[in-house]
């Protein structure tokens, strides 16, 4: 994880999205990308993609910048906009 942030940093990234991708899921997990961010002394914002899961509105705060509190809304937003169109 080290060596990837200090990669991203060289190349002058300004946000890391961390995805679970079906991994694990936990404060920890993330909390060891923070600590690796960090250290590469660039500012880069660290986004916690874990999509809803293990209560991340609870901890991500505490190890990301933003967080992701469901999965992705498209679904349901075509899901809305279906239902509208039958109305009319």
């Amino acid at each position: 994880v080290k060596q990837d942030m200090a990669l991203f940093a060289s190349w002058g990234a300004d946000l890391i999205e961390v995805d679970a991708c079906n991994g694990a899921v936990d404060e920890a997990t993330w909390a060891q990308y923070r600590e690796a961010i960090n250290a590469t002394g660039r500012p880069m914002v660290h986004s916690v993609c874990a999509e809803g899961m293990a209560d991340v509105w609870t901890w991500g705060m505490s190890v990301g910048n933003m967080w992701r509190v469901c999965v992705r809304l498209a679904r349901q937003i075509l899901l809305l906009f279906s239902i509208n169109a039958r109305r009319d």
